[in-house]
């Protein structure tokens, strides 16, 4: 796979990593580097064909800000819950239109 994202989102910031290589953080208070990843720490990869899939009410893809909210709003869920909440954002997002694409969401919880 050739466009590979990531998200990390942390407690105190979120930093991520566009799959056109320009990297991007949110800064709230960031702690020095080596204690980035704490417990409960989650870290996101996917493929582009999540983003680039069409849907909604115009037929227009997701994007890939609007994928990071929903990664977002899930992170704050157990993990049990977080597959069949994306699989029904997905899902409702896609509608109808045929899938364009691969989609792969690869994710872990620090523990």
């Amino acid at each position: 796979m050739k466009n590979i994202a990531a998200i990390v989102l942390m407690l105190t910031c979120m930093i991520g990593c566009s799959p056109e290589g320009r990297d991007y953080a949110e800064y709230k208070d960031l702690s020095p580097m080596e204690e980035w990843l704490k417990k409960d720490d989650q870290i996101f990869m996917f493929s582009d064909g999540v983003y680039d899939q069409k849907g909604g009410v115009e037929g227009k893809k997701l994007y890939f800000r609007n994928f990071e909210k929903i990664l977002i709003e899930m992170s704050k869920m157990p993990v049990s819950e977080q597959v069949d909440y994306l699989s029904a954002k997905m899902t409702d997002w896609q509608g109808d239109l045929e899938q364009l694409d691969d989609m792969l969401v690869f994710g872990w919880k620090v523990n």
